[in-house]
């Protein structure tokens, strides 16, 4: 539980400073089912989703953002 936190808190304070100009945070929970990677059987599950309207990531650097320390 503290380490979802920290990403949340992590995830949303950059999408606060990438907004230099003001801007809306989104922070978004809902249900949905999905199939885990062993297998074909749906399971319930929450996705997550934090939007921010800053410029966004350049295409050359997206690749790396799940990177530690990147």
């Amino acid at each position: 539980a503290e380490q979802l936190r920290q990403a949340l808190t992590n995830l949303s304070v950059n999408g606060i400073e990438a907004m230099e100009g003001g801007g809306t945070l989104k922070l978004s929970l809902r249900e949905r089912e999905a199939a885990p990677r062993d297998s074909a059987r749906l399971r319930r599950c929450c996705a997550i989703s934090i939007e921010d309207q800053g410029p966004g990531v350049e295409p050359e650097l997206q690749e790396r953002v799940f990177e530690p320390f990147f």
